[in-house]
């Protein structure tokens, strides 16, 4: 009966094996197919490093919001001088060329 006994355990653990070698199969293609993600994910990496490298490098030669805020101030007075200046030219040359117009059809000078 010890034998018999024995005989069983033996079948029961040749049972188990089986199902353990049948876990181990599936563990290792399971295994393989985290490795290709783990290989894709660190390609991404590798690329969100190299993007990380060429902003960190571009970051100090951005204007700031005051640089910013200086050089509209600074466009705003070159465009009002700008504007001033067209505007002095404009009425310079009318009054010359306006005089010489205006006197020779007689229209508001002298009476006489």
């Amino acid at each position: 009966m010890a034998e018999k006994s024995l005989e069983s355990r033996v079948v029961a653990i040749e049972g188990d094996v089986a199902h353990i070698k049948e876990d181990i199969k599936d563990m290792k293609i399971d295994i393989r197919n985290m490795q290709a993600q783990v290989k894709a994910i660190n390609d991404g990496l590798a690329v969100i490093q190299r993007e990380v490298g060429v902003l960190t490098a571009t970051i100090p030669h951005l204007a700031t919001k005051a640089e910013l805020q200086a050089l509209e101030a600074h466009i705003i007075k070159w465009f009002v001088g700008t504007a001033v200046a067209i505007a002095a030219l404009v009425f310079g040359i009318a009054r010359f060329v306006a005089l010489p117009v205006a006197s020779a059809t007689g229209i508001g000078g002298s009476a006489g």
